[in-house]
């Protein structure tokens, strides 16, 4: 039987479709594959920094609590702190922050924003403690609000990251952000003492 010329016309058109339809479709499970190796991995770095996040919090908080209660007890009379403090505190370093520097992007803006905002602060924050220590050749005191203000904020604005990451992360023990109130207090009073600190 002789074909017609618009046979292999028809022939050749059914076989470019299927093969684009199946190029598509391929396309489709690998795109649906590779967001869920991301979604994954983006999840296994929120968690990490979850857990480094929760263990610095709870060092600043104790940093900033006692340079708060040194302060409501003797700093308002113009004293700085005393040298020995450096050696009460241990400064976690970031490790996996650093660590995981490349893959940071992968979260979500209203998680990557405030833990990039916390690791700032808390850089901040310990950057200044020894700013605030007696030192008899510096010729400059530095105010407490130096330590204490980035400390707050760094506590304080990562808190809807966190419960975010519990969120996704299916983490129903949800961690207790530790207290500040030494901390404010001093904040507080230090503001109203000069009141001309800029924040």
């Amino acid at each position: 039987m002789e074909l017609k010329g618009w046979q292999p016309l028809l022939g050749a058109a059914l076989g470019f479709f299927a093969l684009t339809w199946g190029a598509l479709y391929n396309y489709r499970l690998n795109r649906k594959r590779d967001d869920a190796i991301r979604e994954k991995e983006a999840l296994s770095v929120a968690l990490g920094l979850y857990g480094e996040i929760s263990l610095i919090s709870r060092e600043l908080a104790s940093l900033a609590n006692s340079v708060g209660a040194w302060y409501l007890r003797t700093g308002v009379y113009g004293h700085d702190l005393p040298a020995h403090y450096s050696a009460s505190f241990v400064f976690p370093e970031p490790i996996l922050y650093k660590a995981l520097a490349a893959k940071v992007g992968m979260l979500s803006p209203e998680v990557l924003v405030p833990v990039t905002k916390f690791y700032g602060y808390y850089s901040e924050a310990i950057g200044h403690f020894p700013k605030i220590l007696e030192d008899n050749g510096r010729g400059i005191s530095y105010g407490v609000e130096w330590v204490l203000t980035p400390a707050i904020s760094a506590i304080e604005d990562v808190q809807s990251a966190l419960r975010e990451i519990e969120r996704i992360g299916g983490i129903t023990d949800h961690a207790t952000p530790p207290s500040l109130q030494k901390a404010k207090d001093a904040k507080n009073l230090s503001d109203e003492m000069h009141p001309d600190f800029d924040d």
